[in-house]
This record gives C-alpha cells, sequence and structure tokens, in this order.
C-alpha cells in the first residue's frame, strides 16, 4: 500500500501543471554513502539500497546511485561527502555509525555547511544521529531500538539453553557471555538488553 500511495502521489504530480513539486519530483537524485561495507551485505546496507532503487522507480527519480567507502577512514569519506556535494545529489543516506565522526568533521571544513544549507540538501542518517550537526529540518535519523531487539535474543537463548540442558549436572552448558566490539552507545545498549533478556527469564523461573 505505502508503495501504490507514492506511485499515485508521483503520477499526479507528473500529470498536474505545479512546476514546484515537479522539480521536487525530478530533481531529487539520491545517493547512498556506505562506510565500510557493500551494497549487497544482505544487511542494512542492501536493505536501504533496494529501498532507494524502488523509490526513484516509482517517483521516476534520476541519477541516484550508491558509493562505497571501502575503509571508515576521514580521507576516504571526505572524498565521497565532497563527490556527493558537487554531483548534484539532493539527498544522502548515510548508512552504518562509522559516519558519525568523519561527517561532522568534515562540516567543519571550509564551508561545506553552508553549501549543504544553501542547497538544501537533506541528509538521512542510519544507524547514528545526524540531527545533532545540521540545520534542523535538514535531517532525519533513522535509529535501532537495540536494547529491545537484543532483549529478545538474550531471552530465547535462555530458552533454548534451559530446555536443551535442563538438567542439574548440565549446568556448565547454561552459560552465556557477551562482549562489546566498540566503546560506543549501539554496543552498550545491545550488552544492556541481552542481558535484562536473560534476568528476566531467570526471574520469571524463580517466580515459578
Amino acid at each position: 500500500k505505502p508503495f501504490e500511495e507514492i506511485k499515485t502521489a508521483a503520477k499526479n504530480i507528473e500529470n498536474g501543471n505545479n512546476k514546484e513539486q515537479k522539480d521536487l519530483l525530478y530533481n531529487q537524485p539520491i545517493v547512498q554513502i556506505i562506510s565500510p561495507g557493500k551494497v549487497n551485505d544482505l544487511s542494512f546496507n542492501q536493505l536501504v539500497w533496494e529501498g532507494v532503487s524502488k523509490f526513484s522507480e516509482l517517483t521516476n527519480t534520476k541519477n541516484s546511485t550508491s558509493l562505497v567507502a571501502n575503509k571508515a577512514s576521514n580521507i576516504e569519506l571526505f572524498s565521497q561527502y565532497d563527490r556527493a556535494l558537487h554531483s548534484g545529489y539532493k539527498i544522502w543516506i548515510l548508512t552504518g555509525f562509522f559516519h558519525e565522526t568523519p561527517f561532522s568533521e568534515w562540516l567543519k571544513f571550509g564551508n561545506n555547511q553552508s553549501k549543504l544549507e544553501q542547497k538544501k540538501i537533506k541528509i538521512i542518517s542510519v544507524d547514528w544521529d545526524v540531527q545533532k550537526y545540521i540545520k534542523q529540518g535538514l535531517g532525519l535519523s533513522a535509529l535501532f531500538r537495540t536494547q529491545e531487539s537484543s532483549f529478545v535474543i538474550g531471552y530465547s537463548i535462555s530458552k533454548f539453553l534451559a530446555d536443551k540442558y535442563p538438567g542439574d549436572n548440565d549446568k556448565d552448558k547454561r552459560i552465556i557471555n557477551t562482549s562489546a566490539g566498540f566503546d560506543n552507545s549501539g554496543a552498550t545498549n545491545f550488552n544492556y538488553g541481552f542481558l535484562e533478556g536473560i534476568r528476566t527469564w531467570n526471574k520469571e523461573q524463580e517466580d515459578n
């Protein structure tokens, strides 16, 4: 249904006489900048790109593309941001929290921030909060509720191990551990939700 609504709205604009709306429809090329990784990663990079491709198809948006930084380094990402800025992309989708520090640093160079505002470029960040760094109305942050997802994982693993190794002699097989790959809020939230899932399962068994 959402796709049909987008398609109908785009068709109405295309057949209408509102030049401003037509400019918005035809002149909003999208770029997805990935850091690091690849488009076809079977994860959120691929999901985002498939969404961009479908949206571009439904709205007749031309020249949408993806740019990949093979390393999460300032040099590589600065180059991709510069390329997107000078290539006329009106909507940037920056996937992955590796963007946060490089993007915030890139804004400080020259007049990059004012150029974004003058060109009215919209930034969509996936898995980090871009709205802290740019003018209100030019950013949208897609943040995962990590702790809720990991709570389900912790709870489910606890139940699985309890069912698989129910005996008193199998206690050592019901030990669960976790670790954080990075020192950031995403990793902390994951561990918090995961451990809360385990704690909740154990408490329910004690209560019963």
